[in-house]
C-alpha cells in the first residue's frame, strides 16, 4: 500500500504549536508553526525559521521521544563505559576536538541544538553527547553495524536504496524526518541528522569502524547537515574533500549528475567504483579500498555485501530496474532487511532538472510505504 504525501502537506495529522517564546536574549521573539505526523511508525517534523526556531520545534514535537531517548543514552554510558552524560561531555571536550570542529564549520547546528534543549526541556550538553554517539560508540569500541546503501545510474534518473540499521538502544523510538524549506532529513529523536535528500541529492552513510577516527573532525550528524546545504552534488563533494569527518564512514551521494560512493577515515578519502558493474555502486559496513585501517586488518565476510555482488557484479547485467533495486533493498534472506530495520528507502533523481526528485520510505516492520515529494500536488 502506497501513500503518496506532496513537499507541502506532509502529514496527515496536523497539530499547531503556537505561543512559545524563545529564551535567547536581545533577540526579536519567533512563534514556533510545527506540523507533525503521529504515526505508528515515523514522526515527521515540519519546520522553518532560524536554526534555533527550527530546532526548538523540533523539541516541542518530539519531547517525549528525545527524554526518552536521552534516558537509553545515558543508561547505556553509564554500563557500557561508566561515564555519566556530564562526565562523558568533559571527556569529549578534552580528549577530542569534536566540539571544536563543530564550532569551526557548524556553528549554526550549535544554535539548532540549544533550540531542541530549551523545546524539550533538556540539558543542551546531553543532547550535543547524544548527537556525538556515533563517534563515542567507535572512540571506545569496534562495533560493527549493518547499515547497506545501493545507488543505480539509470538512462534517465539516478537511484539511491539505503537501510539504516541502529544498534538495539537507538530502535527504541520510532524515526524522525525533519521537513526543512527544501529537505527532508532523517533522523531519530534528538539527532540532527543520519542522513538527508535536499531537491538536487541525497547523502546516505554506513559506519566503517574497521578504519582510523579523526579525533579532530566533524561529527557525522553536522558534516550531513552541512553537505545538505550545498545546491548541487559536485559542490556536497568538494566539502567532503576537505573537511575532516570526524568517525571513519561510508558516504554515498546519488544526484541528478551521478552516483558517487567515498570511503572516508582519519588519514585517507577513497573513492569507490564498481569493478564489476560501472552502472551500480552497493556498500556495507567494510572498507573495500581505503587502506587506514584501524589497528590489524580483519578478514571479514558480509552476507550483505556478498548478496549484492551476487546480485549485481555480474558482467554479463546491462540493464537493472528500480524493481530489482527496491527488491534487493528489501530482502531478508541476506539481512539487509527484518524486523529490527529501523529505516529504508528509495529515492531517485530525474536527470532532467524540471522533474522532482521523489523518495520512498518503506516504512518500518510494514508492507506500506509513504513516498515524499518537492512537487506540490495540483
Amino acid at each position: 500500500m502506497i501513500h503518496k504525501i506532496s513537499w507541502i502537506v506532509v502529514s496527515i495529522i496536523y497539530i499547531l504549536i503556537t505561543g512559545c517564546n524563545s529564551s535567547q536574549k536581545g533577540k526579536v521573539k519567533e512563534q514556533p508553526n510545527t506540523s507533525i505526523n503521529v504515526s505508528d511508525r515515523i514522526l515527521f517534523v515540519k519546520r522553518s525559521g532560524s536554526a534555533y526556531l527550527r530546532g526548538k520545534q523540533y523539541g516541542i514535537a518530539a519531547k517525549e521521544e528525545i527524554k526518552g531517548q536521552l534516558k537509553v543514552w545515558s543508561d547505556l554510558c553509564e554500563e557500557e563505559i561508566e561515564l555519566t552524560q556530564e562526565e562523558l561531555f568533559d571527556l569529549l571536550n578534552e580528549k577530542t576536538g569534536f566540539i571544536k570542529a563543530i564550532q569551526q564549520y557548524a556553528p549554526d547546528l550549535l544554535e539548532e541544538i540549544n533550540g531542541m534543549a530549551d523545546g524539550a526541556e533538556v540539558s543542551a550538553n546531553d543532547l550535543l553527547c547524544l548527537n556525538l554517539a556515533e563517534e563515542t560508540i567507535i572512540y571506545f569500541a569496534k562495533d560493527y553495524e549493518k547499515c547497506t546503501n545501493i545507488g543505480l545510474k539509470g538512462e534517465k534518473k539516478n537511484i539511491i536504496a539505503y537501510n539504516l540499521d541502529l544498534p538495539e538502544f537507538l530502535r527504541k523510538y520510532k524515526p524522525v524526518i525533519l521537513q526543512d524549506s527544501s529537505q527532508f532529513i532523517y533522523a531519530f529523536p534528538g539527532i540532527i541528522a543520519t542522513g538527508g535528500m535536499n531537491k538536487n541529492f541525497t547523502v546516505t552513510t554506513n559506519s566503517l569502524p574497521d578504519l582510523n577516527m579523526d579525533l579532530n573532525g566533524l561529527p557525522l550528524p553536522f558534516f550531513i547537515r552541512k553537505m545538505l546545504q550545498f545546491s548541487d552534488e559536485q559542490k556536497a563533494i568538494n566539502f567532503l574533500q576537505s573537511t575532516p569527518l570526524g568517525s571513519p564512514q561510508n558516504l554515498m551521494i546519488v544526484g541528478r549528475q551521478g552516483v558517487y560512493n567515498f570511503e572516508c577515515s582519519a588519514n585517507q578519502i577513497a573513492q569507490y567504483e564498481n569493478p564489476k558493474n560501472s552502472q551500480i555502486l552497493y556498500h556495507t559496513n567494510h572498507a573495500i579500498v581505503n587502506t587506514d585501517i584501524r589497528g590489524s586488518s580483519e578478514d571479514l565476510n558480509c552476507t550483505r555485501f556478498n548478496y549484492l555482488d551476487k546480485t549485481f557484479g555480474q558482467n554479463g547485467i546491462t540493464t537493472i530496474s528500480m524493481a530489482t533495486v527496491k527488491q534487493a533493498i528489501s530482502d531478508e534472506d541476506s539481512e539487509i532487511r527484518y524486523d529490527g530495520n529501523y529505516f529504508s528507502f528509495i529515492g531517485w533523481y530525474p536527470k532532467n532538472k524540471t522533474q522532482p526528485p521523489y523518495l520512498e520510505i518503506l516504512i518500518p516492520q510494514s508492507d506500506n510505504s509513504t513516498i515524499l515529494s518537492f512537487k506540490e500536488d495540483n
